[in-house]
């Protein structure tokens, strides 16, 4: 058998709001006086040019109308053709620089050129290390080269 609990009571007190003795209507603000305007400085010579800009015009010699003339019709763009689906682009496009579809920029060529890096910077053991994996891995002039500077490392 579940019964809700006994609310306890709560004392409220009395509040007598006649006696808010504040005031809130607040007070006119007094106007502020006029200020005579002080009188202009004079201007010193400042050795800069002065110009004239109440003669301006904007109006053409020989122009007479007083409304523009108009714009010349602009020409509607090109529609670009369109490409169905069976539309082939081609996307063979031999890379920039250097000779196309040599050795030069494979990553064993990196490597060679890695390792001769850092034998002029005097890493004998990281340039051999370079070179042998080359030489373990290329063919042709690129291996010969691997195994000419693993010659000279010694």
């Amino acid at each position: 058998d579940f019964s809700a609990p006994a609310l306890p009571s709560l004392d409220v007190p009395a509040l007598d709001v006649a006696d808010n003795s504040l005031d809130f209507t607040p007070s006119p603000v007094p106007a502020p006086a006029p200020k005579a305007a002080p009188a202009p400085a004079p201007v010193a010579d400042s050795g800069m040019l002065e110009f004239d800009l109440a003669g301006l015009s904007l109006d053409l010699p020989g122009s007479n109308s007083a409304a523009p003339a108009p714009a010349p019709a602009a020409k509607p763009p090109a529609a670009a053709p369109a490409m169905g689906l069976d539309d082939s682009m081609n996307l063979d496009v031999p890379p920039l620089g250097g000779d196309a579809g040599g050795e030069a920029d494979s990553p064993l060529a990196t490597k060679l050129a890695l390792a001769e890096e850092f034998n002029a910077i005097g890493d004998a053991d990281g340039a051999r290390s370079l070179a042998e994996e080359v030489v373990a891995e290329a063919s042709g002039d690129l291996k010969s080269r691997a195994q000419r500077l693993l010659a000279e490392i010694g």
